[in-house]
C-alpha cells in the first residue's frame, strides 16, 4: 500500500441487494456492496488505499457516515 486517505463519494445508482456505484473525487466509480442506507445523489465519505501497481480499494467509512 503506498498511501491510505479519507475522502468524499458521490453515489451515483444504488441497486436492491447489491452493489452501489460511487464517483470518487478523481472520477475514477468504484462498486461498493455498503450496509448503510444510500440513495443517488448522496455524498458518502469513503476510505481509498491505493497501491503500487496503481490499484485502489475503496470502501464506505461507515463510522463516519452514521456520525454525520
Amino acid at each position: 500500500m503506498v498511501s491510505r486517505a479519507a475522502q468524499m463519494g458521490q453515489v451515483v445508482s444504488v441497486a436492491d441487494g447489491g452493489a452501489t456505484v460511487i464517483t470518487l473525487a478523481d472520477g475514477k466509480q468504484v462498486r461498493v456492496v455498503a450496509r448503510v442506507a444510500m440513495k443517488a445523489g448522496d455524498s458518502v465519505p469513503m476510505i481509498v488505499e491505493t497501491y503500487q501497481d496503481g490499484s485502489i480499494i475503496a470502501f464506505v467509512d461507515e463510522q463516519a457516515w452514521r456520525m454525520r
